[in-house]
């Protein structure tokens, strides 16, 4: 069997699965994500042999960056009309006297 976490870091007892590693319970893993990021390249699971580590990178998929560039791009648009989403500091918005848009 072969653990895969691409979501969560506080989802996994690392030094469970550093154990069951190391005793052969599983035959591997596949982490993009750890308890401290970056990870330090001596973290025990970085430089285990049979640890597949990626940067925080799983969720850049093509689809995802067309998503994340649709939304930026609407974000921005409802910004500059003077309706921004989500706003939790709308003093933002008055800057050295002026008020956008």
């Amino acid at each position: 069997a072969y653990l895969i976490n691409t979501g969560r870091a506080g989802l996994i007892d690392t030094e469970a699965l550093l154990r069951a590693l190391d005793r052969g319970k599983i035959a591997g893993a596949a982490l993009d994500v750890f308890d401290t990021e970056p990870p330090s390249t001596r973290d025990p699971l970085i430089t285990h042999p049979r640890v597949l580590a990626t940067p925080h990178i799983a969720a850049w998929t093509e689809e995802m960056r067309v998503r994340h560039t649709r939304s930026i791009v609407q974000n921005l648009q409802r910004l500059l009309a003077g309706n921004p989403e989500n706003l939790s500091n709308p003093e933002v918005l008055t800057m050295a006297g002026r008020t956008l848009p």
